[in-house]
């Protein structure tokens, strides 16, 4: 009978010591699996969160690319009014007080190429800056590129650019293209001379450049001239020696209209005292 309690007794303990390692190895192996779904949550947070500093350093990136396009194209859009002026001043250097301020106009039924048309840059005018390639009809140079202005008269399109809906604005002068000016040099390989950029230039519609050798863009340039009272007549007009100059430029960003806007005076300065 002794033997057997011992017996039972060795058994029991037996059994206590298994029942104690398994529990050891349970409590063991679930602490090994807490352990990896913590980790697996701090891979995936610190991913998410890698993607989420890429993705805005992208957008960063491309909002400071076109920030700096736009600054540079209105910055071009000054220089155009006064390229224009200058070429004035050179071509009428002997009228330039009545001519400094001449509009040519390439595109009229009549095309107007001579400041004796009295054809000059208006008071609160809108304009889309043009750069063109196209005969002079008073010269004996057979083309000639340069900056030129076109008068925008549309009721829709006479607002700052910011105030005009993008479908206007996409039909509009405004909307800048790449116009590839090399027309007989393929510089992207591809069989057609006329759509590459190899030397282009930023402008909405040029004569001799059709749309069809222009590559569309996403920016929109506007031109907004106001003449300065400098004659003191108290009625600002196209006879005053100078002019402001506001040149807008619009892009959009998920829908939302970006402007960059540049405000320069240009002036005759060098009018005659006499």
């Amino acid at each position: 009978m002794i033997q057997l309690f011992k017996k039972q007794a060795c058994l029991t303990n037996k059994i206590s010591r298994l029942t104690s390692k398994t529990s050891y190895m349970t409590s063991k192996s679930g602490i090994s699996l807490l352990e990896v779904i913590i980790a697996v949550f701090i891979v995936v947070i610190a991913a998410i969160a890698a993607t989420a500093i890429i993705t805005s350093s992208f957008q960063i990136n491309r909002i400071s690319k076109n920030k700096m396009i736009a600054a540079n194209l209105a910055r071009e859009g000054i220089e155009g009014v006064r390229n224009i002026r200058d070429s004035n001043w050179l071509r009428y250097s002997s009228i330039r007080d009545e001519c400094w301020n001449f509009m040519e106009n390439p595109e009229a039924a009549t095309p107007v190429y001579s400041c004796t048309s009295g054809n000059k840059i208006g008071h609160q005018k809108y304009y889309a800056l043009q750069f063109g390639r196209y005969d002079q009809k008073n010269s004996t140079i057979p083309y000639t590129y340069k900056w030129y202005l076109s008068e925008i008269t549309e009721l829709t399109l006479i607002y700052p650019l910011e105030n005009i809906s993008k479908s206007e604005l996409d039909t509009s002068p405004y909307k800048l293209k790449l116009r590839d000016l090399l027309r007989g040099n393929d510089g992207n390989g591809d069989g057609n001379t006329m759509n590459d950029i190899d030397e282009s230039v930023f402008a909405a519609t040029s004569s001799g450049i059709s749309d069809q050798d222009s590559i569309p863009t996403t920016f929109y340039r506007q031109i907004y001239v106001e003449y300065i009272d400098t004659d003191g007549n108290g009625t600002p007009d196209a006879n005053d020696s100078g002019m402001k100059v506001t040149s807008r430029v619009v892009w959009f960003e998920k829908g939302n209209p970006k402007t960059i806007k540049l405000v320069s005076q240009i002036t005759n300065y060098l009018e005659s005292n006499e």
